[in-house]
């Protein structure tokens, strides 16, 4: 504990602030408890697991720990690397690689050490303790030029940094929460704030440990710009510029669909109306006077198929088969849409051609009235030729499709 509270105060007294990149060393720390000789088997094992945690970055999704020497030799060695939740899978590799060589220059023959970047960190020991929810070291520092207005300034900071707590700990993947506030009493200034778990801990103990760091963060040189608070399991930063990658992906998405949702309503809508001009035009050029409804159920008749009739009625099943005319039999069906029709299949002994087949249904349809058994649509296809109904679940269904396919072979 007393080793904590030193480094805490070395920190709060010399104060740093450091420009972005992967190879800017932002705080780092070496424990002189424990040394290896140069030559000594803890030394190659160190070396070996130096080399060997850059090539896990591309599967680790920005954490991995390992350990090289046998676990319960004195000479193994326990390490891990945790890269910031928003950079990408390169900037993670290429951060862990120099840190892996910075590590060495700046602690050396020590067995038990810890560097951060900006964007990653990188930590050894000779104990197999890098699990636990470390509370030391603890490192970090803020940024000398004061925030004017520093009260209001530090509740809106207070604020913002506490919301990101909960966030962070509850994400699955990356334990990693931004969040960005509006200063309006300097000019609309940013708050730009960013906390991050190890993945392997638990949501309790994430949250356990920003709300540690945020509390000293939050304690410590109150109304600066800029600071951060760092431990090797989690850590908390602030800052009036952009430090991070702001997470567009949900937003984009949105406005995508919106996009494409409006475009195709909207060519769906010109569709239509170029459709009702050409058939308006069309009928002028006749001299028919056209009824809409009239119109709107040809168009539906035509667009029925017989794959459509043929699933609805369980291929024309004996179990869905209502009567028999002269005409053909007579089978109820349920459309995709729920709605239960009557199908006539007329014979195929009829002679009668394709198109004077349609001429009459239109026919047909145009003489329909509300108490007359109402002609859905029609299809002609594979030989077949089929008469759709709305289905009288009471009544002489039969009797009626007979008199409706007399009266259209008759006109």
């Amino acid at each position: 504990m007393t080793k904590l509270f030193a480094i805490l105060i070395f920190m709060l007294r010399f104060p740093t602030l450091r420009t972005e990149s992967t190879n800017t060393i932002s705080e780092h720390h070496c424990s002189n408890s424990s040394t290896f000789a140069l030559n000594s088997t803890y030394g190659g094992n160190l070396n070996l697991l130096l080399e060997s945690l850059p090539s896990h970055t591309n599967s680790s999704k920005g954490f991995f720990n390992m350990s090289t020497g046998k676990p319960s030799d004195a000479d193994a060695v326990y390490g891990s690397f945790l890269c910031r939740g928003d950079v990408t899978t390169e900037v993670c590799m290429e951060c862990v690689r120099n840190a892996s060589v910075s590590i060495k220059a700046k602690c050396s023959m020590v067995k038990e050490s810890v560097l951060w970047f900006d964007k990653c960190m990188l930590q050894y020991s000779d104990l197999n303790s890098l699990s636990a929810a470390d509370e030391a070291p603890l490192l970090g520092g803020y940024n000398r030029e004061n925030m004017e207005e520093p009260t209001e300034f530090m509740k809106l900071l207070s604020k913002t940094m506490k919301q990101l707590i909960t966030r962070a700990a509850k994400r699955s993947d990356k334990k990693y929460a931004s969040k960005e506030a509006t200063f309006k009493k300097l000019g609309d200034t940013t708050l730009y704030t960013f906390a991050q778990c190890r993945p392997d801990l638990s949501a309790a103990d994430c949250e356990d440990c920003l709300q540690n760091v945020i509390s000293i963060l939050l304690t410590n040189e109150t109304g600066k710009i800029g600071g951060r608070i760092l431990l090797p399991t989690c850590f908390a930063r602030f800052e009036i510029y952009l430090f991070y990658t702001v997470e567009k992906k949900s937003h984009s998405s949105s406005r995508l669909v919106i996009g494409i949702t409006s475009a195709t309503s909207a060519v769906v809508l010109l569709c239509i109306i170029l459709w009702f001009t050409l058939k308006r035009e069309r009928n002028k050029r006749n001299n028919v006077e056209e009824d809409p409804i009239v119109g709107s159920e040809i168009s539906e008749l035509r667009s029925l198929q017989f794959d459509v009739i043929e699933a609805a009625t369980a291929y024309f099943s004996n179990h869905n088969k209502l009567g028999e005319g002269g005409f053909g039999p007579v089978y109820r069906g349920i459309l995709p849409c729920g709605k239960t029709i009557a199908a006539k299949r007329l014979s195929q002994s009829s002679k009668q051609g394709v198109e004077e087949f349609k001429n009459e249904v239109e026919l047909v349809a145009k003489l329909q009235h509300r108490n007359l058994v109402r002609l859905l649509g029609f299809s002609v296809e594979r030989e077949e030729t089929i008469l759709v109904y709305e289905h009288m679940p009471n009544g002489s269904l039969d009797q009626l499709l007979f008199g409706w396919c007399l009266a259209l072979h008759l006109l």
